[in-house]
This record gives C-alpha cells, sequence and structure tokens, in this order.
C-alpha cells in the first residue's frame, strides 16, 4: 500500500507544476485499471492451480507484488544516488 504513494511523490518531483494533472490522473487510470482486472485474473487462475497446490495462486499474487517494492527501492536507490545542490539568490537593491 505505501508503493503507490512514494512513486506518485517521486513522479511528482520529477515533471513540472503544469503537469501534475496529467501525470495524477494517468496513476489513478493506471491504479483503478489493475483494482479492476486483479480480481478477474486471480479468479480466473485460483481453479487452475488447484491441482497443483491450493494456496499456489497467494504465492502468484505475492511475486507480483515483489515488482512495485522491486520499482519502490530502485527510486529510492536512484534518489539516494541524486544530491540536490540548493543554491541561494540575493536580490540586488534597488538603488535608482
Amino acid at each position: 500500500m505505501l508503493a503507490m504513494p512514494i512513486c506518485r511523490a517521486k513522479m511528482s518531483k520529477l515533471i513540472g507544476p503544469d503537469e501534475q494533472g496529467i501525470l495524477f490522473a494517468c496513476s489513478g487510470c493506471i491504479q483503478s485499471i489493475g483494482t479492476l482486472l486483479s480480481p478477474v485474473i486471480f479468479n480466473a487462475l485460483y481453479p487452475l492451480t488447484l491441482n497443483v497446490s491450493s494456496g499456489f495462486v497467494f504465492v502468484v499474487m505475492a511475486i507480483t507484488f515483489i515488482i512495485p517494492v522491486l520499482m519502490t527501492l530502485a527510486l529510492q536507490w536512484d534518489d539516494r544516488k541524486s544530491t540536490i545542490k540548493y543554491v541561494s539568490v540575493q536580490s540586488k537593491p534597488n538603488t535608482e
């Protein structure tokens, strides 16, 4: 449950403020499609895996959960490697 907010936060840093709405709309669509398709896929997979093991579908779910975990770790690793340099800009006094 933590992978999606972390990915959204990291993605929002990569794009400009004028594209934030597009980013969150696409992210929400992908999340909704996953929520819609996962019961269809796993409910169809359960009867097919009963011959192998009754709990095998849960192993498949755990394996698919590893993908966002690895993506989150990759984003964290990449964020650690890049350093942010803050530049202080001082304005000149208006002497006119």
